[in-house]
């Protein structure tokens, strides 16, 4: 396998940019391609490791911080107007510009994730089933709706700023 190149990609989303690592190989050819999304809090640090994995047996790989997903990431956004829905529309930004690029094999795209990731990849795999060959999906927080309707009676109750470990997310994260 060919030794293994890095190199940062920003993504423009509306008024947001999405900045990740492309994983790809300089051999001039189209490889398998999976895109990787970190889950809540998290940034492309978290899962570098898996791309790194992924891209040394064959894969191009590309990992990026959602839009307000994460308060270490580098995309742009904040996390109080971040939500799965925001980040599915980050992740179907992401789909479109990677299909155009020469390292990519659009016919061989796969979205993986964990947790909160794992849910937006699986949302979005859902949308563009034409065009993803399949998904990994490591705990995928399948359990957001659940969890919001345990804590909140209805939807006027929900808080516009919620604290949640390490850092506030906004009423839309629900």
């Amino acid at each position: 396998m060919p030794d293994t190149k890095v190199k940062t990609v920003n993504i423009q989303r509306k008024q947001t940019t999405l900045v990740g690592q492309l994983y790809y190989h300089a051999d001039g050819r189209q490889h398998p391609t999976i895109i990787f999304c970190p889950g809540l809090g998290e940034d492309v640090s978290f899962v570098a490791g898996y791309a790194q994995q992924l891209a040394a047996s064959g894969y191009t790989v590309y990992t990026f911080d959602f839009s307000g997903g994460s308060i270490t990431g580098w995309s742009t956004g904040s996390t109080l107007e971040m939500s799965i829905f925001t980040e599915a529309d980050d992740l179907r930004r992401v789909v479109r510009v990677l299909r155009q690029r020469p390292e990519v094999d659009a016919s061989q795209l796969y979205l993986a994730g964990e947790s909160q990731g794992g849910a937006v990849a699986a949302m979005v795999a859902n949308d563009l089933n034409q065009q993803i060959a399949g998904l990994l999906l490591l705990y995928p927080a399948f359990i957001i709706p659940d969890d919001a309707r345990k804590h909140y009676q209805d939807i006027d109750a929900i808080p516009e700023k919620i604290p949640h470990a390490f850092m506030a997310v906004g009423s839309s994260i629900l």
